[in-house]
């Protein structure tokens, strides 16, 4: 995620983070022996619905760990997602049902975590009707990674579960097709050609070299069969979305009722839109008075444009993967040396070029989920376009202070940090929902001490 992170990098002095937490932080858990019949209930209730919610959202199943899953896909047609609809209302009925005065602390916290769970889920479906005008809502729910590049069974049998998933992708595309309506805003159109039709190549073109060493003649046709149909209904999806465009508006923006509304449900806070706004604007122009004040020193008489520039042209000689390498060895050797923070485990995250089909986002990574045992998380960069003209495929490509921005917002000690910690907490409600401010807010302030 280099985006506007990458401002200014390459202007930081010493690499000095802390990491700022936001939020409550949960109470200690219950000791699991005499539990009240309360929380016996409450224990109950909450495992149900981990369990439910594994059978209603498969894919997240399967990315969390849970393998049983693999293969499968959820149902969203128009019946399946009123049932989703209804089945989220019910859970959030008999959560907000529990009496938590009767409940111990860790169990109160955890009733809230799962009420705004329910509600964070039912806002994107019901009140943004991403369903029926985005087609990025959807794109979550078949990416295929995680048979791909998780190496958390043998080969065959990770194949085994991506043709399953593959033959399941025209019944889905068919019904993604049925359900969006026209006219949709115009860059959720853009995203989705590129997406479905980044899919179809994919299918086409890349998949039979991950699993070319399984040697099985009757599993390879069927991957290719699979494989094959996978692409046509992905390839169908973005020429409905290519006619589409001549329908296409500019209304995307969700407005200041909505959005106060997303900021609610979707991360309980409870603020008007003029107090968010305006502390993002200080934030902002805090920010950018230090690159001004960075910039007099690094670039001297010239605009914040051509100072950052200047840090931009300084690209990493072997290559943004290689040098991504190296910078997570130097970050980790860096924390660790500093005692910044703790690490819960001796994993390490491996970097790799992001596929085809994800290159949307310049960088991302793809952790292991809380059920995972012994899985590789991986740190993917994308490459530029090779439909680009070479000077854009070079001003693409960040520079080694950008890189390295990135690399401490998603590895150590971002994303891949938080999330050894998250997998690695004893209540699975924490550890498979984690809030999207908090994990952006972890891997985001990680900032400059000056003390």
């Amino acid at each position: 995620m280099w985006k506007s992170l990458a401002k200014g990098a390459a202007l930081f002095g010493a690499l000095s983070f802390i990491v700022s937490g936001c939020g409550q932080s949960a109470p200690p858990p219950p000791k699991a022996k005499g539990l009240s019949p309360a929380s016996q209930a409450w224990h109950k209730l909450s495992n149900a619905f981990i369990e439910d919610y594994m059978q209603a959202q498969p894919a997240f199943a399967a990315n969390s760990g849970r393998h049983e899953f693999d293969g499968q896909l959820p149902d969203v047609s128009r019946h399946g997602l009123k049932r989703e609809i209804a089945r989220l209302h019910d859970e959030r009925d008999q959560i907000a049902a529990v009496d938590a005065a009767g409940l111990e602390p860790r169990e109160r916290f955890d009733r809230e975590y799962l009420l705004a769970v329910v509600d964070k889920d039912l806002f994107w479906i019901e009140k943004t009707q991403f369903p029926f005008n985005n087609p990025g809502w959807y794109l979550g729910q078949i990416d295929p990674d995680v048979y791909l590049s998780r190496n958390y069974a043998p080969l065959d049998v990770r194949m085994k579960a991506y043709i399953k998933y593959a033959r399941g992708i025209p019944k889905i595309a068919a019904s993604i097709k049925e359900n969006l309506k026209s006219p949709m805003p115009k860059t959720y159109v853009d995203l989705g050609i590129e997406e479905f039709g980044g899919l179809a190549d994919f299918y086409t073109k890349n998949v039979t070299a991950v699993f070319a060493s399984v040697s099985d003649a009757e599993l390879q046709k069927q991957l290719k069969d699979a494989d094959a149909a996978a692409a046509q209904a992905m390839s169908g999806l973005k020429d409905y979305l290519a006619g589409e465009r001549k329908n296409a508006t500019d209304k995307y923006a969700f407005g200041p009722d909505l959005f106060a509304q997303m900021v609610k449900q979707t991360e309980q806070v409870d603020l008007p839109v003029e107090q968010i706004e305006a502390a993002g604007r200080a934030d902002l122009d805090r920010n950018t008075a230090a690159l001004k004040a960075e910039c007099s020193t690094y670039a001297p008489k010239t605009s914040l444009a051509q100072c950052v520039g200047k840090m931009q042209a300084n690209k990493p000689k072997g290559g943004p993967v290689e040098e991504a390498r190296n910078q997570l060895k130097m970050l980790k050797e860096f924390i660790v040396q500093n005692n910044v923070v703790s690490i819960p485990s001796n994993d390490e995250a491996l970097v790799a070029e992001a596929p085809p089909y994800n290159r949307s986002n310049a960088a991302f990574i793809n952790t292991a989920g809380p059920y995972d045992k012994g899985v590789v998380s991986v740190y993917n960069i994308a490459p530029p376009d090779p439909k680009w003209s070479k000077a854009e495929q070079a001003a693409y490509i960040p520079g080694e202070a950008a890189l390295l921005f990135t690399s401490v917002h998603e590895v150590w000690p971002g994303h891949f940090l938080q999330f050894l910690h998250s997998n690695a907490n004893s209540d699975k409600l924490e550890g498979l929902w984690v809030g999207y401010a908090f994990a952006e807010g972890w891997a985001h302030y990680l900032r400059r001490d000056d003390g």
